[in-house]
């Protein structure tokens, strides 16, 4: 390994071991119950024929809306309806289930982000959040 033109010995300084505990942590995390409850809850969410009809019915009133805004021509019946079926498919069991599942995996990430933090002294989710954005 090379950094400007001086070489990094992998094994003299533990770089050598640092791909197989990556391997390990991505393992560890992937069999995580957070991770596990967010990927099968993730898996219900998309195959769930109720929540693709109520979400094609939000997208239905939200068009509604920006048609009727740009003809300049407010409906409260349509800001009602498009009210009811985003209440409709917050209150879905499985869309529940996915923000729920969802934010307890975050939470782990976060919570690994913060261990790595610790021990190495550098925020990389927070550096890589600032990197990345626009």
């Amino acid at each position: 390994m090379s950094t400007s033109g001086t070489t990094i010995d992998p094994s003299r300084n533990g770089l050598a071991a640092v791909p197989e505990r990556l391997r390990e942590l991505v393992q560890a995390l992937r069999v995580a119950p957070a991770i596990a409850r967010f990927r099968a809850a993730e898996e219900r969410f998309r195959g769930d024929e109720d929540v693709r009809a109520l979400q094609a019915r939000v997208r239905a009133c939200h068009e509604q809306l920006q048609r009727a805004e740009r003809a300049n021509r407010h409906d409260p019946r349509l800001f009602q309806d498009a009210r009811e079926a985003q209440a409709l498919l917050q209150g879905h069991p499985a869309v529940a289930e996915f923000v729920a599942s969802r934010q307890d995996a975050m939470d782990l990430l976060r919570d690994v982000n913060e261990a790595m933090t610790e021990v190495l002294g550098v925020d990389l989710g927070g550096s890589v959040r600032r990197a990345c954005a626009c």
